[in-house]
């Protein structure tokens, strides 16, 4: 079975929220954090939480980067005045999610 790429399924949405809530909640009592949530070879691609932000948590996209050649791409995503970012490659499949 082919596996699904495009569409949030329930498991993801409950593997996933709980981590990005939790990320949240520790970014709110440290806003200089570096840290991140590693999505790396996790089971989600960049349009999936990119849909778990936006449908399930109310974010909202703000903007939309990319260097091209390079396939790396930056997702700003704001939440209560605060802004995160989905970053990746494409050229190891790596993605993060962290504060703008």
């Amino acid at each position: 079975m082919k596996e699904n790429r495009w569409d949030v399924t329930q498991e993801q949405k409950d593997k996933f929220i709980p981590m990005i809530k939790d990320f949240m909640e520790k970014a709110k009592k440290n806003p200089d954090t570096k840290e991140c949530i590693n999505f790396s070879d996790r089971g989600i691609s960049p349009s999936q939480l990119k849909d778990i932000l936006e449908n399930d948590l109310g974010f909202e996209e703000v903007d939309f980067d990319t260097n091209g050649w390079q396939w790396d791409f930056w997702i700003t995503m704001r939440k209560d005045g605060v802004d995160y970012m989905i970053a990746g490659t494409g050229m190891s499949f790596e993605i993060v999610f962290r504060l703008a």
